[in-house]
C-alpha cells in the first residue's frame, strides 16, 4: 500500500499540536514542583491534576501561565462537592480566600489581555518553559518524570 506524502499544513499542524503538547507537560510539571506536589485544596499527594483557573479553552493565552495553574486532586478537581468543575460558585469562594491578592489581580488582568496566538508565540512559550524547567532542575524531554519518581517516595 502507497503511503500518501503529508501536505505542508499537515505538518505544520503536527508540529503545533506536538509542541502544545510539549507545552502543556512541562507546564503540568512546573505547576506541580511548586506546588509542593499536593492537592492545595485537600493536602493529599496522590492522583495529581493541574487545573486551569482561568480555562484554557476560552483565554487560550493563560494556558502556560503558572500563575493560572493549581494543582489538585481528581476529587477536587472534578468529582467533589466543592470541585473546580462540580461546583464552581464554591470553588472560586475557596480561590478568593487561597491566592494571594496579587495573584488574583495579576490573574485579572491577564485575562483582559487580548493575545495574538500563533506558531511563533507557541514556539516562544516552549522556550520559556524549557527555560523554567531547566531552572527548576526538571528534565525538559520528561517532564512528567519527576511526578513519577516523587510517587514512588510519597503516598497519601
Amino acid at each position: 500500500m502507497k503511503k500518501t506524502k503529508k501536505t505542508p499544513q499537515q505538518l505544520r499542524t503536527e508540529y503545533k499540536n506536538s509542541l502544545i503538547r510539549e507545552n502543556d507537560r512541562m507546564a503540568r510539571a512546573l505547576a506541580l514542583q511548586r506546588d509542593n506536589y499536593e492537592c492545595q485544596m485537600t493536602g493529599r499527594r496522590s492522583n495529581l491534576e493541574v487545573h486551569h483557573i482561568y480555562p484554557k479553552n476560552l483565554y487560550r493565552h493563560m494556558r502556560w501561565e503558572l500563575e493560572n495553574l493549581i494543582t489538585l486532586n481528581f476529587m477536587a478537581h472534578k468529582y467533589g462537592k466543592k470541585s473546580a468543575h462540580g461546583d464552581g460558585v464554591e470553588f472560586a469562594k475557596w480561590l478568593a480566600h487561597k491566592l494571594s491578592p496579587d495573584r488574583l489581580q495579576y490573574l485579572h488582568e491577564e485575562s483582559q489581555r487580548i493575545a495574538h496566538i500563533d506558531i511563533t508565540w507557541i514556539e516562544m512559550e516552549n522556550i520559556r518553559l524549557r527555560f523554567l524547567c531547566n531552572k527548576h532542575g526538571i528534565d525538559a524531554e520528561h517532564p512528567e518524570r519527576a511526578y513519577q519518581e516523587i510517587q514512588g517516595v510519597i503516598g497519601d
